[in-house]
């Protein structure tokens, strides 16, 4: 089915359905015979052809590296968001995290012709960035500060090393820290220097440790019981992701220390798993839709002005003190 079928069925010009596809002026008479065959026959325009006439698709690649988690279905929600108000559709791809999917999927959304990309998460690495040179599209990413491209972030240095002054403060000396198994995160080396580097500015009398873990509640369960078994006397617990506390805050429970006499945790992204744990988490708040929704706005302005210079935006956070220390 073509456009010239369509003039044909409906008994109007190929020229009036080209123009009833693209938005232009039809006749309301014209309009109407042209919906009823659309709505017939099922027809959908080509993409690619639409592209190559207009040079808009209205598509925007997202890539994600993983989208089973709180924060990234938030940004998700915002970026989706902005998109529909704006008449663009999203052509979503999630990656596991691996380096190799992740080139294969910018090499599909090329072939789609997507108008601009934004990266969720995704840790960069130089052949992310070749290829997103080839591409010769804008793109956003989320989750991470980089001069290179357009980025709306959150500080998590500053966070993570709130998170753990809060233990600290609580007279908290022998900390623990579960970070990132993967150290390609993108926030992974900022929260992580964040923890260390309040550690080390309290002076003599405060030890730290770290155990590396996955971002789900099984292997924060897991990396507790390593930390706690290498360092029985621990007494406070920075977790990177409210993920990693729920699965820690579990196993501090089943070898019957209580929360936070015996262990104090705190952890980043005031997740919906905070509504169910007990006691609730101290956590930092992060505005994860409204990043998205940032994201997708400095997407689409710079595919209205290509020379519209990098952006970076910053978001603020809050704590949220809550039992758990």
């Amino acid at each position: 089915m073509n456009i010239s079928e369509i003039a044909e069925m409906a008994g109007v010009s190929r020229a009036a359905v080209s123009r009833y596809l693209n938005h232009g002026y039809v006749s309301a008479e014209k309009k109407e015979k042209i919906r009823a065959v659309i709505q017939r026959t099922g027809y959908q325009p080509s993409v690619q052809a639409r592209m190559l006439r207009t040079r808009h698709s209205h598509l925007i690649g997202v890539l994600m590296p993983r989208i089973q988690t709180g924060p990234e279905t938030r940004m998700l929600a915002g970026v989706s968001r902005v998109l529909y108000e704006n008449g663009y559709q999203l052509l979503l791809s999630s990656t596991d995290g691996q380096p190799s999917r992740e080139l294969e999927c910018l090499r599909i959304f090329q072939n789609n012709l997507v108008e601009g990309m934004i990266l969720v998460g995704t840790a960069l690495t130089d052949s992310h960035r070749k290829a997103l040179d080839r591409m010769m599209v804008p793109a956003v990413v989320t989750g991470q500060r980089t001069d290179r491209l357009s980025c709306v972030y959150h500080d998590d240095y500053k966070a993570a090393g709130e998170m753990t002054g809060l233990l600290l403060k609580r007279g908290r000396r022998r900390l623990g820290m579960l970070c990132a198994s993967d150290a390609r995160e993108p926030a992974e080396t900022q929260r992580r220097s964040g923890f260390l580097d309040t550690v080390e500015s309290w002076g003599d009398g405060v030890e730290a440790f770290t155990e590396a873990c996955g971002d789900s509640v099984q292997e924060g369960w897991e990396a507790a019981g390593r930390l706690l078994e290498a360092h029985p006397d621990l007494d406070g617990l920075f977790c990177a992701t409210d993920v990693m506390a729920a699965g820690a805050m579990e196993y501090i429970r089943s070898v019957g220390k209580e929360i936070p006499r015996d262990v104090s945790v705190t952890g980043i992204g005031d997740s919906e798993l905070n509504q169910v744990m007990t006691p609730r988490l101290t956590t930092a708040h992060y505005y994860d839709e409204t990043s998205g929704a940032e994201a997708a706005g400095v997407l689409l302005s710079m595919i209205k002005d290509r020379s519209a210079p990098v952006k970076s935006i910053q978001l603020a956070y809050h704590v949220v003190e809550q039992g758990s220390v």
